[in-house]
């Protein structure tokens, strides 16, 4: 968080800032909701990573499910085996 952020979030606390000398004052209850301040933006930054992990997470579970399928196909020949790979081929379509 850079010093122009901080500044932002302390006067939205409702602390007394000034700017240009690196002096802010805080109650215990303008503290409080600057560090929720915080906490908050953090989230809001970290946020794009973990939906990327989560779909990252359901990508890899679809493909070990569909392999799974394509296991099966190998074990029971014919028509089964073509309705296995229209399942395996629909859980990876899937998004």
């Amino acid at each position: 968080m850079n010093e122009k952020k901080t500044v932002q979030l302390a006067q939205e606390s409702g602390a007394f800032v000034v700017v240009g000398h690196n002096v802010a004052v805080f109650t215990l209850h303008q503290l409080m909701r600057f560090a929720e301040l915080v906490e908050q933006d953090v989230k809001i930054k970290q946020m794009p990573k973990f939906e990327e992990l989560a779909r990252f997470v359901r990508r890899e579970e679809r493909e070990r499910c569909a392999d799974a399928i394509d296991n099966l196909v190998l074990d029971h020949p014919g028509q089964a085996n073509k309705t296995a790979m229209q399942c395996a081929q629909a859980i990876r379509d899937l998004e």
